[in-house]
């Protein structure tokens, strides 16, 4: 398929205005649709916010919902660098705090549960609810071999 084609048919699917704030010196594409009580929805791998498509046309009717790409991913800046779970926690304070969220209900996909999770612990005081979606919060050390990897400089 042309890319032009494709293009066009992700327009259809995902009709929202790109955004982009400056994270760690990188850019990071959002959407920001709606008013009121904000949510912010953190994709899991290899997904981007396209995964949430539908969640953000129902939400946004009642709430302001933000959904990112991380850093790597979707229309985001795609480095050749690698990130461990630490940094994306850092990414995600840095847009946050870019953004000035505050109160804010994180709703949380695969790997989005540990990185909105991290955020959550640093930062009580700016989290009003956790909504987990398919993810996993374990202990580092009860990961298996080849998910511990993810954790490490090597590979992230």
């Amino acid at each position: 398929m042309p890319i032009k084609k494709s293009l066009l048919l992700i327009k259809k699917h995902f009709p929202f205005e790109s955004r982009f704030a400056t994270v760690s010196g990188y850019h990071i594409h959002y959407v920001d649709e709606g008013e009121g009580e904000t949510l912010l929805l953190l994709h899991g791998n290899p997904t981007w916010s396209f995964f949430y498509r539908e969640l953000i046309k129902a939400l946004s009717k009642n709430y302001r919902v933000i959904a990112l790409d991380h850093i790597g991913c979707g229309f985001s800046e795609k480095p050749s660098c690698t990130f461990t779970a630490v940094d994306r926690i850092n990414h995600l304070k840095e847009f946050v705090k870019a953004l000035q969220l505050k109160d804010i209900s994180l709703i949380m996909h695969d790997w989005g549960g540990p990185i909105g999770t991290g955020y959550a612990v640093d930062n009580p005081e700016n989290v009003k609810r956790l909504i987990y979606l398919n993810t996993t919060l374990t202990e580092t050390e009860s990961l298996p071999p080849i998910i511990k990897l993810a954790t490490t400089q090597k590979v992230g």
